[in-house]
């Protein structure tokens, strides 16, 4: 929104002024900026593989059985665990692609694979990782 305003009084400057060799130089350099600040970041940012990484020993990445889930009212992406409704599935082709702690009510029993629940601290989870 900021820089909207900004190329907006820039661009009433350049009118007045008539100085559009300034402008497009601006304009260039701005979106240089732009770029470096919001896409190149992404571009280079590394991506943690949670295959095998689970709640309550249902792992992402493995085959689940649908008679295992139950669906949620008004929900048709995720499906409720039966024996733990605390944690929701996006399953696709029999697939576990996704898992969701639901934190209303908090069950600070569920844990992940490698032993992190709700209690856990920060320092503690950051030793175990």
């Amino acid at each position: 929104m900021i820089i909207a305003f900004l190329l907006l009084i820039l661009f009433v400057v350049v009118i007045v002024t008539k100085k559009w060799k300034a402008f497009i130089i601006f304009v260039v350099c701005l979106t240089v900026v732009i770029l470096s600040v919001f896409k190149i970041p992404v571009l280079f940012q590394k991506s943690i593989e949670l295959l095998g990484e689970g709640l309550d020993q249902v792992k992402v990445g493995y085959l689940i059985d649908k008679d295992d889930t139950s669906p949620i009212k008004d929900n048709v992406i995720y499906l409720a665990l039966k024996h733990n409704p605390g944690i929701l599935v996006y399953v696709e082709e029999d697939i576990i692609k996704e898992l969701t702690l639901v934190t209303e009510p908090i069950n600070t029993s569920i844990s992940t694979m490698k032993g992190i629940n709700m209690k856990s601290t920060f320092a503690r989870s950051f030793r175990i990782l």
